[in-house]
């Protein structure tokens, strides 16, 4: 699972595809990108790290 924020002033989400592109032998993969309207935009999601644990959690249990 790979976490972005729209608005992450230190890593730019726009980024992810060629980190995506670098992974050849994953089974699964998911990409969760957090935005203001869920108040997680910002570095590390700060804002809503409630929801941001919850979806990495519900992923792990899948």
């Amino acid at each position: 699972m790979i976490v972005g924020a729209n608005k992450d002033h230190f890593i730019d989400y726009k980024h992810v595809g060629r980190e995506i592109n670098m992974l050849k032998n994953v089974r699964s993969l998911t990409f969760r990108l957090f935005t203001d309207k869920e108040d997680a935009q910002n570095h590390c999601n700060v804002g809503n790290g409630k929801l941001v644990i919850d979806e990495i959690l519900n992923w792990c249990v899948k």
